[in-house]
C-alpha cells in the first residue's frame, strides 16, 4: 500500500517545482507510467483530481506554517516582509511576498493583482495575506523591504512600520539604462540638428 501523502506531494511538486499544468500532469502519457511505475495502485488521474491534491497539500503545508510562526511568535520573534510586484508575459500582474526571520526566508504566497494598485490596495493585500498565517502587521512585523517604485515608498509610508528601499533594484535600473540606451533613428537625430542650426 502505497502512502497517500508521499503520491500526493509528488502530484503537487509537478505543480508547484516543475511547473506543469494540472492537464499536463493529467493527460501526460510519460508522467502517467512514471506514476503508475512509481506507484501501481494508482490509476488514472484526471485535472480536476490533481487540481484538489494540490490543494489539499497547499492546506496541509500552509497550516504547518501557521504552526511554526505562532510558535515563534509566542517565543518574540518579530518578522520582516519583502514584497514584489511584477507582470507577467501575459500581461498579468503579480505581488510575491515572503517572510524574513532569523536568518530564515519564507515564502507566502503570489497573490494576482486585480484592479487598480495603488499604495492603500497592496497595504490591504500584505496585510490580509500576513493575516492567513496570523501575523499582525502592526505587532509582528519590524520592517518592509520593497523597490522604488513611487507606489511602494507611499506603501512604505503607509504601513507605519520600518521601511527599506531595495538598492538590488536601483543597481538594476542603472545598469539597465546605461546597458540598453535607447537608440534616436538617424532620420530623426538629422532632422534635430537641421532644426537647431
Amino acid at each position: 500500500m502505497i502512502s497517500d501523502k508521499i503520491f500526493y506531494m509528488d502530484i503537487a511538486k509537478l505543480a508547484a517545482v516543475d511547473g506543469i499544468t494540472f492537464n499536463s500532469i493529467a493527460n501526460s502519457k510519460f508522467i502517467r507510467r512514471s506514476l503508475s511505475f512509481e506507484y501501481p495502485n494508482v490509476k488514472t488521474v484526471f485535472a480536476n483530481v490533481v487540481s484538489r491534491i494540490f490543494e489539499k497539500c497547499y492546506e496541509d503545508e500552509k497550516d504547518q506554517i501557521i504552526c511554526e510562526l505562532k510558535r515563534l511568535i509566542e517565543q518574540g520573534t518579530r518578522f520582516s516582509v519583502s514584497l514584489d510586484k511584477y507582470t507577467s508575459n501575459q500581461n498579468v500582474r503579480y505581488i510575491n511576498i515572503d517572510l524574513h526571520y532569523l536568518l530564515k526566508t519564507r515564502f507566502l504566497c503570489n497573490r494576482r493583482i486585480y484592479g487598480v494598485f495603488d499604495s492603500t490596495a497592496s497595504l490591504a493585500i500584505v496585510s490580509d495575506v500576513l493575516m492567513e498565517f496570523r501575523i499582525d502587521m502592526h505587532k509582528h512585523v519590524v520592517s518592509t523591504i520593497t523597490d522604488e517604485a513611487s507606489v511602494m515608498v507611499k506603501f512604505g509610508r503607509e504601513a507605519r512600520v520600518e521601511h527599506q528601499k531595495c538598492l538590488a533594484h536601483a543597481i538594476h535600473l542603472a545598469v539597465t539604462k546605461t546597458l540598453y540606451k535607447k537608440t534616436i533613428p538617424k532620420e530623426q537625430e538629422q532632422n534635430e540638428i537641421h532644426q537647431n542650426d
